[in-house]
């Protein structure tokens, strides 16, 4: 069983990651508020928002990366 739906689980968590401005309706504070705040400090928004976005590809990679792993590991056992 989780050999099915551990593919689907992953993209449900990589999606989650790319919508966290849903958590700033909670108050936490995300990594694109924190590049707009900077911009405006900074007045060198493209620099700013380049940094966010590669932060973005870094942390969703990694994840991507994991659940690649777990799949792999899923698959060639038959424990689970």
């Amino acid at each position: 069983m989780l050999k099915n739906v551990l593919p689907a689980l992953g993209n449900e968590f990589i999606s989650l990651i790319k919508e966290t401005s849903i958590l700033a309706t909670i108050g936490v504070v995300e990594l694109t508020k924190v590049a707009t705040i900077l911009s405006a400090r900074t007045l060198d928004p493209l620099v700013i928002f380049a940094f966010a976005a590669v932060g973005y590809l870094l942390i969703t990679s990694m994840v991507s990366l994991i659940f690649k792993f777990l799949e792999k590991k899923v698959s060639h056992d038959n424990i689970w």
